[in-house]
């Protein structure tokens, strides 16, 4: 007969030690490929949209049970458009 069953213990190394957190960082990407968006009568009068690429980050911290700081900061890669 079988004895007990035994666990099997990982190797703790320093980087896994203590309580896994999220990152109170968050950044967001995305892109969008340029595109014609209006066909003029001629082609001289057609519009055309750029390339866009857009980032965006927030921060946030907890201070207390209730209380938490925020920061977001949107449009990081903006551009004015010339018309």
């Amino acid at each position: 007969m079988p004895g007990p069953a035994r666990r099997c213990r990982r190797p703790r190394s320093d980087s896994m030690a203590g309580p896994r957190t999220r990152s109170p960082i968050r950044t967001g990407l995305s892109f969008r490929a340029g595109m014609l968006t209006n066909v003029g009568e001629a082609a001289h009068r057609d519009v055309y949209e750029d390339d866009e690429v857009h980032l965006d980050v927030s921060v946030a911290k907890t201070v207390t049970d209730r209380l938490t700081l925020s920061a977001q900061l949107n449009g990081l890669t903006a551009r004015q458009e010339l018309r």
